[in-house]
């Protein structure tokens, strides 16, 4: 009796059943290191509203006792100004309104400049996604643009699916995005509501102070979006209108050329939305913080 195809069928079966027990071992890990990223990011991102919290807790109450004390004498010394409190990371509190790039100009008149900032915008994010393909960004915006216009109403992407089914399903996964993202690291994508957005009335597309620093690189390119960086850096707050025309003008670029699409307000949105991130992980997780 020739025993070689019973060993062989023997070593099959325990070869098989050792890869099925190695995934689901993997798995279990990979379900108890995310459970485990979810539960230190959730820790993480309350704390941060409590301290966040606390400090409007304390203003309030020195608001208060200033308000009590007299008067002070005329002609105080002045104090210095903090910038410490104007100079934040761009990309540190993001999501807000004041943070996304808004389309909606795009539906009424041709602007090259937008489009061509949008579509670097786009590849910047979804450039690393298992469904993108060359060419993906231009596709995807030709039809929100074809979408939008022809649409009499539209308060948000879901109003603009494409018609073709294939890219209608890409556009679905970028609605969505995933679970959790990291785009340094190119783990996941985002939602494209957190960086893009349909705004209404007839306001400027990026507001220059909160734009985070991806949309800074795809409006002006990296040189001077890292000149832009190290000004600020430099003088701890937001550059400002004149500053910035002087950076373009040493590139020999026209300033009134980025004009028409920048905002330089720095009002602060009453609420947003805060990303904290587990770096073991990877697992982010999103929750609103309350700002005064």
């Amino acid at each position: 009796m020739n025993l070689l195809p019973f060993v062989c069928a023997l070593l099959v079966i325990f070869g098989l059943l050792s890869t099925s027990l190695f995934r689901e071992r993997l798995s279990l890990s990979n379900l108890k290191s995310s459970c485990q990223g979810i539960l230190r990011a959730e820790r993480n991102s309350r704390n941060r509203v409590e301290a966040a919290e606390y400090k409007n807790h304390l203003k309030e109450n020195s608001t208060k006792e200033k308000k009590e004390k007299p008067d002070p004498l005329p002609n105080p010394k002045p104090k210095k100004e903090n910038t410490s409190e104007v100079f934040t990371n761009r990309d540190v509190q993001i999501f807000t309104t004041n943070t996304k790039l808004d389309l909606r100009p795009l539906f009424s008149k041709e602007n090259p400049l937008l489009y061509e900032t949008a579509l670097r915008y786009i590849n910047s994010l979804y450039s690393n996604a298992s469904f993108y393909k060359e060419g993906l960004e231009k596709q995807i915006l030709d039809q929100i643009i074809s979408q939008g216009t022809a649409a009499k109403e539209c308060t948000s992407f879901a109003d603009l699916f494409p018609k073709d089914p294939a890219l209608a399903l890409i556009f679905y996964k970028m609605l969505k995005g995933t679970g959790s993202y990291d785009l340094e690291s190119a783990k996941g994508y985002p939602p494209l509501d957190n960086y893009f957005q349909l705004a209404e009335g007839s306001g400027k597309p990026i507001n220059i102070h909160y734009a985070p620093t991806r949309l800074v690189r795809s409006l002006f390119g990296e040189p001077i979006a890292a000149a832009i960086f190290k000004e600020e850096s430099a003088s701890g707050s937001r550059i400002s209108k004149e500053k910035l025309g002087e950076l373009l003008m040493k590139n020999n670029l026209n300033a009134q050329t980025y004009d028409p699409l920048l905002n330089y307000s720095s009002l602060k949105t009453v609420s947003q939305i805060v990303t904290i991130s587990d770096p073991e992980s990877g697992i982010s997780v999103q929750t609103w913080e309350k700002t005064k």
